[in-house]
């Protein structure tokens, strides 16, 4: 919430993010995205053996994670407000969470602007 301080937003606390007349701050709370299990692909792979291994996907799948998904559908919301112009990341840079976070908008049918 730290960002909310320095830009001012004061207690507009909504459901999920805050928000004025010029800023929206969200939060993904950890991962709101998981790659699938191989099992998801072929039911095949859902026990590890040599003859299928390794296992590399032409295209990931993804699933949102049951425990954030109230919290997904607000950050998907958001990023589909006609409000909306411009998309600023506060993320740290190329770790596992950048597939998550590029998943996350794109899901949220925006691409980032980071």
């Amino acid at each position: 919430m730290e960002f909310a301080k320095v830009l001012k937003l004061g207690e507009n606390r909504r459901n999920g993010y805050i928000e004025n007349e010029e800023w929206i701050i969200t939060w993904c709370v950890g991962h709101l995205v998981t790659m699938s299990y191989p099992e998801v692909y072929d039911e095949k792979l859902k026990f590890w053996r040599l003859d299928t291994l390794p296992f590399i996907p032409e295209e990931f799948k993804y699933e949102i994670i049951p425990a954030v998904a109230k919290q997904f559908e607000i950050v998907k919301g958001l990023l589909q407000r006609e409000d909306v112009g411009e998309i600023y990341n506060a993320r740290r840079l190329w770790t596992r969470r950048r597939i998550y976070t590029k998943t996350s908008f794109y899901d949220g049918k925006t691409k980032p602007k980071s």
